[in-house]
């Protein structure tokens, strides 16, 4: 499940570097290391998602379950288990472009228009101007996606139970 919500981080990194804000960070304590602030907003914003959609419980009955089905012994987990895990982690960068792309796409627009400014009006200081458009920009429809980014994470949380019962279930030496 980590992976998922490392995909959501992958997502405020995307957006705050695309924002110009990327180096606006913030010391986060779980990766020991800095992240930009928007991508610090998104994983709390995910986290309580997940709080309030009983996820913490449903995790929780997965690990029980998982020592009835992985009893703790000498056997390793299997290959095939190693190998859905792996590909789970190759959705890890799809998901977080997935959930960054309206706000990847609205700033390229909002950067194409500034271009355009540039060419028309060359005396006006683009960096100047541009700067806090590309910011106001990004927080606006950082606002209109934020009722959307809900439906989205659930369904990459089903996502990701899923592929942890498959990934558990896949790691069961069979003999």
């Amino acid at each position: 499940m980590r992976i998922v919500f490392s995909a959501v981080d992958m997502a405020g990194e995307l957006i705050g570097l695309q924002m110009g804000l990327s180096f606006a960070t913030f010391y986060d304590p779980q990766t020991s290391s800095q992240t930009p602030v928007v991508s610090e907003f998104l994983s709390l914003l995910a986290t309580l998602l997940f709080l309030a959609m009983n996820g913490h419980l449903l995790l929780l009955s997965v690990l029980s379950d998982s020592f009835s089905l992985l009893p703790v012994s000498a056997t390793p987990f299997a290959a095939k288990g190693f190998s859905a895990l792996l590909s789970w982690a190759a959705v890890l960068f799809s998901a977080g472009l997935m959930l960054a792309l309206p706000l990847i796409a609205a700033l390229l627009i909002a950067n194409i228009a500034l271009g355009v400014l540039a060419r028309v009006a060359p005396a006006l200081n683009i960096f100047a101007v541009g700067f806090p458009v590309t910011i106001v920009s990004g927080f606006a429809v950082l606002l209109l996606s934020l009722p959307y980014f809900g439906a989205a994470l659930e369904k990459l949380y089903d996502r990701g139970f899923f592929a942890l019962s498959g990934i558990i279930r896949a790691g069961i030496a069979l003999p």
